[in-house]
C-alpha cells in the first residue's frame, strides 16, 4: 500500500511558481539601474592637438560688451493707435495702442540720455573702438527693462546695426526682488 501512495505522489505534476522568480528578477534589475553610473563623454573628446602653436596662436580674451539699457522714465497716456487725441478703448481698438507723453531713458555705461540722436552718436563712438589686437568688433548688448515695448527695442537695434555693430545680443529678464 505504501508503494501505491508514493507512485501517485510522484506522477502528480507540481506547478512551478514563477511569481517569486519574477519578483527577484525585477528587484535585481531595479538595483542595477539605481547603482549604474553613466560616463559623461560630452566635452571630453580625446584629441591631442598642439597648444599655442601655428598662425592663429593669439590668446583670445573675452570682449567687453557695449551695454545699452532702455528704461521707462514716464509711462505716458495710452491712446488709440494712429489717433493721439482719442483715448484707448480695448473693446474698440483691440491690442493696437500708442503712448502720448512717454519718456524713455537710454543708458550707455555711466552716460544716460532721452534722445535717440545722442545715443546714436555714443554708439558710433563705441563701434569704432576695437578692444584687442585681433581686430574683432565689439559686441553690443541691449537690456530692455520692464515696460519697454518691442518697437522701442527695435529702434535701438536699428541704431546699433547702422553704426557698425555686427554682434548684437539681448540681455535676459531682470528678477524683481
Amino acid at each position: 500500500m505504501t508503494a501505491a501512495i508514493n507512485r501517485e505522489v510522484s506522477e502528480r505534476e507540481v506547478p512551478l511558481q514563477t511569481t517569486p522568480m519574477i519578483d527577484v528578477t525585477f528587484q535585481l534589475l531595479v538595483f542595477f539601474l539605481c547603482t549604474l553610473r553613466f560616463q559623461t563623454l560630452e566635452g571630453k573628446l580625446s584629441a591631442h592637438l598642439p597648444r599655442d602653436v601655428g598662425s592663429g596662436a593669439v590668446a583670445a580674451g573675452p570682449l567687453e560688451k557695449v551695454g545699452v539699457r532702455i528704461e521707462v522714465v514716464e509711462e505716458g497716456r495710452k491712446v488709440a493707435e494712429g489717433s493721439p487725441g482719442r483715448p484707448y478703448d480695448p473693446s474698440r481698438d483691440g491690442r493696437a495702442y500708442d503712448f502720448v507723453g512717454r519718456v524713455l531713458r537710454y543708458s550707455l555705461g555711466p552716460r544716460a540720455t532721452e534722445d535717440l540722436g545722442t545715443l546714436r552718436s555714443w554708439l558710433a563712438e563705441q563701434a569704432r573702438v576695437t578692444p584687442g589686437e585681433d581686430g574683432r568688433p565689439r559686441p553690443c548688448a541691449i537690456d530692455a527693462r520692464p515696460g519697454v515695448r518691442y518697437g522701442e527695442v527695435v529702434r535701438v537695434l536699428d541704431l546699433a546695426s547702422e553704426v557698425g555693430f555686427q554682434e548684437i545680443a539681448f540681455v535676459g529678464g531682470v528678477e524683481r526682488g
